[in-house]
């Protein structure tokens, strides 16, 4: 053999060992290393599900994006509608959603309209609903005949019922039962239609009334204070007023005070400033807080820290329930307002 034959074969021999060696060896079913797979061809490898999604095959890569008019549905009650890429169609906010607490909102498809419907017992006691405002403040008054519903503070007055009897006031239990009293007689009262109950006879004849912390009846008589049982009208002596001074229409809590509109003509329609007494609920003597300065306070309406006074002339009062001093804020016309209740 010659020198040229053995060299070729030497080289050969080399190289088949160096690629057992390294494992440099070509597998010719393997393909080139960094190939890699495209994430579609066409437009159907990348169809995600979502109705309202446009989804393409670009440059071998999907893309989403998203359609809003596809969810449009053309009915009114479900509102615009927005494309979302997980979840498809997304309806965030109904039509009918007036953002007002108080209402209960619902859609008419027939009508292509919202319908609202306020709802008072969603609000806290002492207030009506209001389809703009919300829940407002409301005291209920009477006078010989209605009864009425007035916005605090504006003065805004709207009737309620015809009252079945003459009341001399009227007050508005924590459990929301509305009571009255007329002359010597105590009444659960429904303010919707001012149909009376009669409860119990009062031991003598009443103008004030309203309703202690604890739930029991505090009864103004010309001279004394009574207690009385709102379920049965059993009733006892609470206090008496000094001597020249007797409740002119009412009472009412404040901060845990009683406190009483009084004149020193009991018994009569005096043309006189009230004065604002308090009762001490530790039975010590009732005591003047102050000279309200206005005739005829025939209603007190507590709400919070804040005292509405109503009187026989019509008026609206803010009372200062430390210095008794009152100002006149609203007129309610002509109306001879007899009593107030509020909470």
């Amino acid at each position: 053999m010659s020198a040229r034959v053995l060299s070729s074969v030497a080289l050969v021999l080399t190289l088949m060992a160096c690629g057992a060696r390294t494992d440099l060896a070509l597998d010719p079913e393997a393909g080139t290393p960094d190939a890699v797979a495209p994430e579609c061809t066409r437009d159907e490898h990348c169809d995600d599900a979502v109705p309202c999604t446009e989804d393409r095959c670009e440059s071998e890569t999907c893309t989403y994006r998203t359609r809003d008019d596809a969810c449009d549905d053309e009915l009114f009650c479900t509102g615009p509608g927005r494309c979302d890429l997980a979840a498809g169609c997304v309806y965030e906010r109904p039509p009918c959603n007036d953002r007002v607490m108080c209402t209960l909102d619902t859609c008419d498809e027939v009508r292509d309209r919202c319908e609202v419907e306020p709802r008072s017992e969603l609000c806290p006691l002492s207030h009506r609903c209001d389809p703009e405002l919300g829940c407002v403040a409301r005291a209920i008054v009477h006078d010989e005949t209605w009864l009425y519903e007035v916005d605090l503070p504006s003065g805004a007055i709207e009737r309620l019922a015809r009252a079945e009897l003459s009341f001399t006031d009227v007050s508005l239990h924590p459990d929301g039962r509305l009571f009255a009293i007329s002359s010597e007689s105590l009444f659960e009262l429904d303010e919707a239609d001012g149909a009376a109950r009669f409860i119990a006879a009062l031991p003598e004849r009443t103008v004030g009334l309203d309703v202690t912390p604890e739930g029991d009846l505090v009864a103004a008589g010309i001279s004394t204070l009574l207690r009385v049982d709102p379920d049965t009208g059993a009733s006892s002596f609470l206090a008496r007023f000094p001597v020249g001074f007797g409740a002119s229409g009412d009472i009412a809590f404040v901060r845990g005070r009683m406190l009483v509109a009084t004149t020193d003509r009991p018994g009569t329609v005096s043309a006189r400033p009230d004065f604002l007494f308090e009762v001490p609920a530790d039975g010590s003597p009732a005591f003047e807080v102050g000279v309200i300065g206005i005739a005829c306070v025939w209603g007190l309406a507590p709400f919070g820290d804040t005292l509405y006074g109503f009187t026989c002339n019509g008026q609206l009062l803010e009372i200062d329930p430390d210095t008794g001093a009152g100002r006149v804020i609203a007129s309610l016309g002509s109306r001879r307002i007899g009593g107030a209740a509020a909470r």
